[in-house]
């Protein structure tokens, strides 16, 4: 039912246009029916992610995540420090996510990471206060940047090539094969260095996602629930880039990862 329910969120995820950088002015369906604003992410996107995945594993402990969300920005726009903000979040969340074991081993450790990891540009920009319109156009112009540093490594004629949905779907396809990993034993995840390698012991790269951010939440992800399915799952996104790289169809090469990650999933390679 939750690999159901998460692939339902890819294929709603790939029909629709490329979200931006949050802000006041978003959607009524940002609301709760309380009328709080889901407030755990940087942007749309990721805001859209990080609240399915709690409505998935801990619908009831919604509430109680955001709250953390809210305090921790609440935090970096008094400037009380990021590291005490950052420790307050993770204590937070960690107290928030008792009530489910996967919140609570995995998801709150995985969003406590990512704001130790990548928090310092938040914090920053909080204590400025920079101009929201400046802020939108600084990340537009990151999204453009690596958009053409991708588009580069991708350059063809294909008409059919969508880089934005792939991106939304790459990502969504990588959280839908954890999923289903429920029911083996959690591995908890014990620390999140910054100083990570990229490598693997085998110096195999990690290859699923299109930058720092994508790359670290996939990989994280897996290497706390499945970490004996990540060497597979990692050679279904490199045998996707080869695919463009080749261009071989945006069409076969996707609906090929797919096939590669459902058997993947099952601990098995896979082989064409």
């Amino acid at each position: 039912m939750r690999l159901a329910l998460v692939l339902a969120v890819i294929y709603t995820t790939t029909s629709m246009p490329m979200l931006k950088q949050k802000s006041s002015e978003s959607s009524e369906s940002d609301e709760d029916d309380d009328g709080e604003k889901w407030a755990c992410g940087t942007d749309a996107f990721t805001m859209y992610l990080s609240e399915n995945q709690i409505e998935l594993d801990c619908p009831h402990l919604k509430k109680n995540v955001n709250q953390c969300c809210i305090r921790h920005d609440n935090c970096y726009d008094d400037q009380l420090g990021r590291k005490h903000c950052d420790e307050t979040f993770c204590s937070c969340l960690d107290v928030a996510t008792k009530g489910s074991e996967v919140c609570n081993t995995e998801n709150a450790p995985l969003f406590c990471g990512m704001v130790q990891q990548f928090g310092a540009e938040a914090y920053r920009r909080s204590g400025n206060h920079t101009d929201l319109n400046e802020t939108i156009a600084d990340e537009l112009q990151e999204i453009a940047n690596v958009t053409a540093n991708i588009t580069a490594s991708h350059s063809s004629n294909d008409t059919d090539y969508d880089y934005e949905s792939t991106v939304r779907m790459r990502l969504a396809l990588v959280l839908a094969v954890i999923s289903i990993t429920t029911s083996m034993p959690t591995v908890k995840q014990k620390t999140f260095e910054s100083s990570e390698s990229e490598e693997d012991d085998d110096n195999e790269k990690w290859a699923c996602g299109t930058d720092a951010f994508t790359m670290y939440l996939s990989k994280k992800k897996i290497e706390m629930s499945c970490p004996h399915l990540k060497k597979g799952v990692n050679q279904c996104c490199i045998r996707h880039d080869h695919c463009y790289d080749d261009q071989l169809g945006q069409k076969y090469c996707d609906e090929t990862f797919c096939s590669c990650l459902d058997v993947s999933s099952q601990g098995l390679l896979y082989t064409t």
